[in-house]
C-alpha cells in the first residue's frame, strides 16, 4: 500500500514537472517570435541616423560612382614605409594593444565555457573511533559530478556575445593605434625632410647676405654707402645664423620625437639627411560616399556600443524566463577500502531541476529599464560620433583646398621671381644693374622656395591627417570607396 502511494505521489510529480516544462517551452515561443532581431535593430537605427545627418551627395554617390583606392602606400617612399613597419613591430603603445587583445580572447575563452558541461572528481577517506566502546570505523568514497545549464532562451550565448564585442573593440582599437602612428610618422619623417632642405636654404640666404655684406663694404669705402647700411646687413646675418640654429635644433626635436615612437633610445636612432625630393602630395576627392565613414574606428565601436545594449536589452527581458539544469553524479562508498570499487558500492544519480524566479522586489523591472536608458545613450553617443566625422571631414577638406590654392599662388609667385631674377641678372650682365640687385633677387628666390616647401610640407601633413579621418588602416594594400587625384 506504501509503495502504491509513494508511486502516485511520483508521477503526480512528474506531471506538475511536464505541465511547467510545457509552459516555460510554449512561453519561450511566444517571447522568441515577438522580440525582434538586434541586428536588425541596430541597422535600422543606423541607416535612420545617417538619414538625418550624412549629406545627401555622400549617399548617392557611393551607388552612382566607381571610385579608385587611396592608402598610405601613396606617399610613395620606401624609406618612410620602413619606419611604419619597424614602429608596428616595436612601438610600445602597440605592444600594450597587442597584450590587451590576448587579454580579450582568454576572456571569451572562459565566457564559452559556460556552454560546456562541468565535471568534478572527489575522493574521502575517514576513520571514526568511539573511546566509551573502543569501536572504529571505517568510511570511504569516491565520486564523480556533472552539471549543464541548458541554454532554453539564449541567455549564455548573450554572455557570450558581450566578451565577443569586447574582442573586436580590442581589434579595432590596435587598427585606431597603428592609424595614429602611421600619421605620426609620416607627419615627422615630412617634416625633417622639409626641415632638412629649409636648413640648407638658410645656410645659402646666409652665404648671400655675406656676398652683400662684402659689397656693401666696398661700396662704403667709396663713399655711397654709410655705415649703418653695413651694420643692417650685419645684423641680418646674425639674425639668419641664430635662426639656422633654432632650425637645427627643431631637426633634433623631431628626430627625438620619431625615435620614441619607433621605441627606440634617442641616443642610437639617426635620421640621416639626403637630398630632398619634392613627391607628388596625395589628394582626395571632395565627394565622399557615406560607407567610406563607416570603416573609421571609432565609428565601428560606436556601432558595438549598439549592439551590445541590445543585447543587454535581450538579456533583461529573458530574467523572467525559467531556468532548466541537468546534474548527475556516480559515487563509490563502502566502510572498506578493499571493497571501495566494487559494484554493491556503486550509486549513480541523473537530475533535472527547473527553477523559475516569481518576485524579486522589481530588480528584473530596473535592470530592464537600465539597459534600455544604455541603448539610448549608445544610440546619442553614434549620433555624435557621426557629427564629429562629418565635422572632422569637411575641415579636412577645406584644409586640403586651402593647400591647393596656397600651392597654386605659390607657383604662380615662383614663376614671377624667376621672371625677375632673369630680367635682372640680364640687366646685370649688360651693366644695367649693379651686383647688389643680382644679389637681392636670388635672396627672394630663396624665399619663394622655402615658401614652396612650407606648402609642401603642410600638404603632406593634411594628406597624412586625410587618412586618418577615414580611418584607413595602414595594412591595407586597396581600399574601396575613395579616390586620389595626383
Amino acid at each position: 500500500m506504501t509503495q502504491r502511494k509513494n508511486k502516485a505521489v511520483l508521477m503526480l510529480l512528474l506531471k506538475v514537472f511536464s505541465v511547467i516544462l510545457m509552459i516555460g517551452l510554449l512561453t519561450s515561443c511566444g517571447y522568441n517570435k515577438n522580440f525582434s532581431d538586434p541586428d536588425h535593430e541596430i541597422h535600422k537605427n543606423i541607416v535612420k541616423i545617417h538619414s538625418a545627418v550624412v549629406p545627401e551627395t555622400w549617399q548617392t554617390q557611393s551607388r552612382e560612382s566607381h571610385i579608385s583606392s587611396l592608402s598610405w602606400n601613396d606617399f610613395a617612399d620606401l624609406k618612410l614605409t620602413y619606419l611604419i613597419k619597424k614602429a608596428f613591430q616595436d612601438n610600445l603603445t602597440l605592444r600594450g594593444a597587442r597584450l590587451r587583445l590576448k587579454n580579450a580572447h582568454i576572456n571569451l575563452e572562459q565566457a564559452k565555457t559556460g556552454q560546456r558541461p562541468s565535471l568534478s572528481l572527489g575522493s574521502f577517506g575517514a576513520n571514526l573511533s568511539y573511546a566509551d566502546t573502543g569501536i572504529s570505523r571505517e568510511s570511504y568514497s569516491l565520486g564523480a559530478t556533472s552539471s549543464y545549464q541548458v541554454d532554453l532562451w539564449g541567455r549564455i550565448e548573450n554572455s557570450i556575445s558581450q566578451p565577443e564585442i569586447a574582442l573586436e573593440n580590442e581589434e579595432i582599437s590596435l587598427i585606431a593605434s597603428k592609424i595614429t602612428i602611421a600619421q605620426s610618422i609620416t607627419t615627422l619623417y615630412f617634416n625633417i625632410r622639409a626641415q632638412d632642405k629649409l636648413i640648407r636654404l638658410q645656410e645659402e640666404q646666409i652665404h648671400i647676405q655675406e656676398k652683400l655684406r662684402d659689397l656693401s663694404r666696398v661700396r662704403l669705402s667709396a663713399g655711397v654707402i654709410t655705415s649703418i647700411n653695413v651694420d643692417q646687413i650685419d645684423v641680418s646675418i646674425q639674425s639668419l645664423k641664430s635662426n639656422l640654429e633654432i632650425q637645427i635644433a627643431n631637426r633634433f626635436s623631431l628626430e627625438r620625437s620619431l625615435s620614441i615612437i619607433l621605441g627606440q633610445s634617442p641616443q642610437t636612432f639617426k635620421l640621416l639627411p639626403r637630398d630632398f625630393i619634392m613627391t607628388p602630395i596625395p589628394r582626395l576627392k571632395p565627394y565622399l560616399p557615406a560607407e567610406t565613414l563607416r570603416q573609421r574606428p571609432d565609428l565601428r565601436i560606436a556601432e558595438n556600443s549598439l549592439r551590445s545594449a541590445d543585447i543587454s536589452i535581450d538579456t533583461a527581458k529573458k530574467a523572467w524566463l525559467p531556468n532548466l539544469s541537468l546534474n548527475g553524479s556516480a559515487n563509490f562508498r563502502s566502510i572498506t577500502l578493499s571493497d571501495l570499487l566494487t559494484g554493491k558500492a556503486f550509486s549513480s544519480q541523473i537530475a533535472a531541476a527547473f527553477s523559475a524566479l516569481i518576485y524579486d522586489n522589481g530588480n528584473r523591472k530596473r535592470a530592464l529599464r537600465r539597459s534600455q536608458i544604455a541603448k539610448e545613450q549608445s544610440l546619442i553617443n553614434y549620433q555624435r560620433v557621426v557629427l564629429s566625422v562629418l565635422s572632422e571631414v569637411e575641415n579636412a577638406l577645406t584644409s586640403q583646398e586651402e593647400n591647393i590654392r596656397q600651392i597654386e599662388i605659390q607657383a604662380l609667385q615662383e614663376q614671377a621671381q624667376e621672371r625677375v631674377t632673369k630680367a635682372t641678372k640680364i640687366q646685370y650682365e649688360g651693366g644695367v644693374a649693379s651686383a647688389f640687385d643680382l644679389i637681392r633677387e636670388q635672396g627672394n628666390e630663396l624665399n619663394v622656395q622655402r615658401n614652396k616647401i612650407r606648402n609642401w610640407q603642410a600638404g603632406m601633413r593634411i594628406s597624412a591627417n586625410m587618412l586618418v579621418v577615414l580611418g584607413v588602416s595602414p595594412e591595407l594594400q586597396s581600399l574601396k570607396n575613395k579616390s586620389l587625384t595626383n
